[in-house]
């Protein structure tokens, strides 16, 4: 039986082989680094993904009950100005004035007025403050209304310019995008990595 002759290892080659599992750890490193960064990016945007989407239900759940609000608000509200103004179209005599007043001011008047044989209508004297009382919070409520009227408009253009930047939040970046960054950041490592071994 011939055996064949082996040869002693030379430095060279104890070297290179020494080179070769260096290279593998590194590689192995690398790979073990590339995939925990790949793991915990993709951790990360899933737990963020799933908070955002549940603030996001617990957010339509408040702006629904909102907007019911509103729209019960809005209805109520329609329905006392149709009776005030139902109300302005029946008044059309002073005596009619005068039994409808109550109606119409915040508080009674300590002494109610009376219709005159002319068919004038004469206030008491205690009945003038309060009655002037009552015109100047109609005009200060005309007044917040048209600045609550501003105040609207500004809000609702608010919450349109809010919801188009949440609609820009949410959309995610591409997946090619996704691709390329974590392309970057490998051949930046394995850049890293070949300047190591070498």
């Amino acid at each position: 039986m011939a055996t064949e002759p082996t040869t002693a290892a030379t430095p060279n080659v104890v070297v290179s082989a020494i080179h070769l599992h260096v290279a593998y750890i590194v590689m192995f490193v690398a790979l073990a680094l590339g995939s925990f960064y790949g793991f915990r990016t993709w951790e990360t945007e899933h737990d963020a993904r799933v908070v955002a989407e549940q603030q996001v239900k617990a957010d339509e759940v408040q702006v629904k009950s909102l907007q019911d609000q509103i729209i019960a608000n809005d209805a109520k509200a329609q329905q006392q100005i149709a009776a005030l103004s139902q109300l302005i179209k029946q008044v059309k005599t002073p005596a009619q004035v005068v039994a409808n007043l109550p109606a119409v001011l915040p508080t009674p008047l300590p002494v109610p007025p009376f219709v005159n044989s002319d068919n004038s209508i004469t206030f008491p004297a205690e009945d003038v403050l309060p009655l002037f009382d009552a015109l100047v919070q109609g005009k200060e409520a005309e007044v917040n209304n048209a600045a609550c009227q501003i105040d609207l408009t500004n809000e609702k253009q608010i919450v349109q310019d809010k919801n188009a930047e949440i609609t820009a939040l949410k959309k995610k970046p591409s997946f090619w995008s996704r691709i390329k960054h974590d392309a970057e950041v490998a051949l930046f490592s394995a850049a890293v990595t070949a300047i190591l071994i070498h």
